[in-house]
């Protein structure tokens, strides 16, 4: 696979992965959401999945390794298992299934989440925090099929439920980047073992870095600035935005 990089095209490049990091490391998440279906529009989709996977993973090690005190643990092992038996179970059905489909379900699922949690009965969506730990199972394995079937996207899925759980934004956000590395580890693997991580790959995540270290920094700039309840109202714009793009996509 060859691609012409172009100035224009390194130019829009670099203005997405700046946007795109700045989202993910202000609020946890949405790396791959924005910089999917942007990328896309001028890379071929075999480039773009091996890139984001690894500029994901390089942010998520970089945090972790600064932030593991903040890490929720018992939210986080709850999710591990479940995680990987869904990066098995996406790899069956990944040539299976229709992922137009999955992508718009997915979509939807977002908004009418939103939409419960924002204009709900109580302006916020709850659940027994008896039942809480039942529902890591489900959402942890969802999460993995669709990050192992779309190249990433499933920052939402584990934002539904630690957003159940209710932890504070660092917790938060140390949580979500630690099980968001900890499936980049194993869908990377995926990838090397079929040789998606090639020449053109590495090339393409050494130009991209730059900005994504740029946009890491805005990102916590924007993280420690804003309040605990306008970084809730943030977490679910985003989820918005998400779930939009992936119905219309």
């Amino acid at each position: 696979m060859s691609v012409l990089l172009t100035p224009l095209v390194l130019g829009y490049c670099g203005v997405v992965v700046l946007a795109a990091y700045t989202v993910r490391s202000a609020v946890g998440f949405g790396g791959g959401l924005i910089a999917i279906p942007l990328l896309a529009l001028v890379l071929p989709v075999p480039l773009v999945v091996p890139l984001v996977t690894l500029l994901g993973l390089t942010q998520s090690v970089r945090y972790v390794s600064f932030e593991r005190r903040s890490i929720h643990w018992p939210e986080l092992r709850r999710l591990l298992l479940p995680s990987a038996l869904g990066v098995l179970i996406g790899l069956y059905l990944f040539s299976a299934l229709d992922p137009i489909w999955l992508s718009r379900a997915l979509g939807a699922f977002l908004l009418m989440y939103v939409g419960l949690a924002l204009f709900g009965p109580h302006s916020g969506l709850h659940a027994d925090p008896r039942l809480v730990p039942f529902l890591a199972g489900p959402l942890g394995a969802a999460a993995a099929i669709v990050a192992t079937l779309f190249g990433g996207m499933a920052g939402p899925i584990y934002v539904t439920y630690l957003d159940l759980a209710r932890l504070d934004k660092n917790q938060f956000r140390a949580t979500v980047q630690t099980i968001l590395l900890v499936l980049a580890v194993m869908r990377m693997a995926g990838y090397i073992a079929t040789g998606a991580i090639d020449m053109d790959a590495l090339v393409a995540f050494g130009l991209a870095l730059p900005a994504m270290i740029a946009g890491t920094y805005l990102g916590n700039c924007l993280h420690v600035r804003v309040s605990q309840r306008h970084f809730s109202t943030l977490v679910y714009l985003v989820l918005v935005a998400s779930g939009t793009v992936l119905l219309t996509r």
